[in-house]
Order: C-alpha cells, then sequence, then structure tokens
C-alpha cells in the first residue's frame, strides 16, 4: 500500500515539473520559426533578382542586336548607292550625283545645327525602356527615324546609359528590401521579448506553486511516516507475542494464554484496520488538496497567491491580481504597461 501512494505523489510531481520544462521547449520552436521564415524571405529576394537580372541581360541582348541590325542596313545602304554611282558613267547621273552629295551635306549641317536642340536621349531612352518587347523597340526606333530622318542617336551611349540605369534600379529595389526586412526583423524580435516575458512570468507562478505544494507534501510525509512508524512497531509486537506463544508447551498454560491471545490478536487487527484507514483518508485528502489548490490557483491573484482576481487594467485589458494589489501598482504585472484606469470585474 505504501508504495503506491508513493508512485501517486510521483506522477504529481512529474506533472509540475513538466509544466516548469514547457518554455524551453516552445522557445526554441519559436527560434526554429524565425531562422525558417528569414531563410524563406532571403530565398524570394534572390530569386526575384536573378529574374530580374535575366530581364535586364535580355533586354540588354536585344538593344545589342538591334544596333547591329541598325549598322549593317546602314552598309547596305552605302554599298548599294556606291554601286549605283560606280556604273553611272553619263553626266546626267553624274550631276545627279553632285546634286545628291551637296542635298547629302545640306541634311548633315542641319542635322548637327539641330541635333543638339530637337533630340533628348533622355526621353529616348525612357520611351525605349517602356517598351514590352524587342519588336516594339524596333519598330518604334525605324517609325521615329521615318518621322524625323536626322533624329540619329548614338546607340552605344544610349545602351550604356540603359546599362547605367539597370544597375541603379538594382541597388535602390536591394536597399528597399533590405530596409523592410529589418524592419520586419525590428517587429519580430519586439513580439519574441514581449512572449518571452510573458512565459518568464508564467514560468515564475508555476515555480511558486510548485514550492508551496511540495512543502505541503513534506508536511504530509512526516505525519504518514508517523503512522507507518505505528504500524510497524504494532506488527513487531504481535510477531513477539506469536514467537512467545509458541515456546509454551504445556495444555495449562496454552489453556490459560489462549483467550489472552486470541483478545490481544483481535485488538491488534482492529488497531492495524484502523491505522490502514487513517492512512487512506489522509492520502485521499492530500491528494484532494493539491487538485483544489491546482483548479484554484488559475484564478488566485499573481502577486499575493491568496485572493481571487477581481479587477481589469485598462487600457490592456489583462486581468491577473487583485483590487488591494492593483492599488500599489502603476504597470500591469503582465506586460509591464502603463495602466490608467482599474475596472472590477466577477469571475465565477
Amino acid at each position: 500500500m505504501s508504495s503506491n501512494n508513493y508512485s501517486n505523489l510521483n506522477k504529481n510531481n512529474y506533472n509540475l515539473q513538466f509544466h516548469a520544462n514547457y518554455k524551453p521547449k516552445f522557445l526554441e520552436h519559436c527560434d526554429f520559426e524565425l531562422d525558417y521564415i528569414n531563410q524563406n524571405q532571403n530565398h524570394d529576394f534572390l530569386q526575384k533578382s536573378e529574374e530580374l537580372s535575366q530581364e535586364i541581360n535580355m533586354f540588354l541582348y536585344g538593344t545589342n542586336e538591334l544596333l547591329k541590325k541598325k549598322q549593317s542596313l546602314k552598309n547596305d545602304e552605302e554599298l548599294r548607292v556606291r554601286s549605283i554611282w560606280q556604273k553611272s558613267d553619263s553626266k546626267v547621273l553624274q550631276q545627279e550625283k553632285q546634286q545628291h552629295l551637296e542635298e547629302n551635306k545640306q541634311e548633315s549641317k542641319e542635322e548637327n545645327s539641330l541635333s543638339d536642340d530637337s533630340f533628348d536621349e533622355d526621353m529616348l531612352l525612357e520611351q525605349v525602356i517602356c517598351c514590352e518587347s524587342e519588336k516594339d523597340m524596333i519598330q518604334f526606333i525605324e517609325i521615329n527615324e521615318m518621322r524625323c530622318p536626322i533624329m540619329k542617336p548614338n546607340y552605344s551611349k544610349l545602351y550604356q546609359k540603359l546599362k547605367k540605369r539597370a544597375v541603379m534600379l538594382m541597388s535602390i529595389l536591394k536597399k528597399k528590401y533590405n530596409a523592410q526586412n529589418k524592419e520586419n526583423s525590428n517587429n519580430k524580435f519586439k513580439d519574441y521579448e514581449i512572449k518571452n516575458k510573458e512565459l518568464q512570468f508564467e514560468l515564475d507562478k508555476y515555480k511558486n506553486v510548485y514550492n508551496n505544494l511540495n512543502k505541503k507534501l513534506t508536511n504530509q510525509y512526516g505525519k504518514y511516516a508517523t503512522l507507518e512508524g505505528q504500524y510497524v512497531q504494532l506488527k513487531a509486537n504481535l510477531e513477539e507475542l506469536e514467537n512467545q506463544n509458541n515456546f509454551f508447551n504445556e495444555p495449562s498454560v496454552l489453556k490459560i494464554d489462549l483467550q489472552k491471545l486470541i483478545q490481544l490478536e483481535k485488538k491488534t487487527q482492529k488497531t492495524l484496520q484502523q491505522i490502514s484507514e487513517k492512512k487512506s483518508e489522509i492520502i485521499e485528502q492530500l491528494q484532494n488538496r493539491i487538485k483544489q489548490q491546482h483548479d484554484s490557483h488559475k484564478s488566485m491573484c499573481v502577486i499575493c497567491q491568496e485572493k481571487p482576481i477581481n479587477c481589469l487594467l485598462q487600457p490592456c485589458c489583462h486581468a491577473c491580481c487583485c483590487d488591494d494589489c492593483a492599488q500599489g501598482l502603476d504597470q500591469c504585472p503582465m506586460d509591464r504597461q502603463l495602466f490608467t484606469s482599474i475596472k472590477k470585474i466577477y469571475l465565477s
């Protein structure tokens, strides 16, 4: 019977230790989730950066191909004109050739005079960037050349500007992402600190409950040990009487002491039964008291641990202490925030 009671008490101690050890495992799980979120965010940023760099490289490649096509068309046109001029030997064609050269010179002079005022490379760059595909860019440049033949921009310079604009865009996106990531990590760290404080407060509360219950269990163990000592002593006395009874061999002595032994045995059995009932009653009272204290602790004041919770702190809306303890506070014991008013509540 004594070994079963010890096993029940050890189970209660194990439950209390489980509540006390719950906080570190939960914090490890929070750290794991925070690392997992940061890794996913970094992976998304790298993936977006790679996609953007691929789009920029494709755009630069298309611009370079466009320059090559433009140069090849220009060379083909010059070769065609030269071949026509070489085949023409008549004076009329020579006059037309000279007239055509003079017109080209005049157009080149007008182009040089108007290029500084009429052509804006930045504006053309913005319009080229707004194009969605390589075909749109080629069509846009051909239309502008047909409308205004004087507008012949420096495509290599335009390519360098486009490349610088792409690098600047990448740096702006990276700074924006780093700032946003830093702000998110700071907010998560603040939430983590608040949860850590709340868990630490709960852990201290359960430690106090465990210490109080441990003291009461120690006192009950003392009472139980006293009753068990009495039981052992009575059992030893009974064994001694039985041993003495074996030494009596004479029938007369047996007849005289037999009635006394029967009475003593009945008395001993009655005493043992009373001790067993008392022991069971004490153990049951102890278990009920532990259960009542464990159930009532949820609605008790976290400061004095004696009075029930009967007030609500505003604006944080935490119900965690009694009215007497709240009068001497200026901060909420749960989140350490200043409260402005105390509202009385009644918990059923």
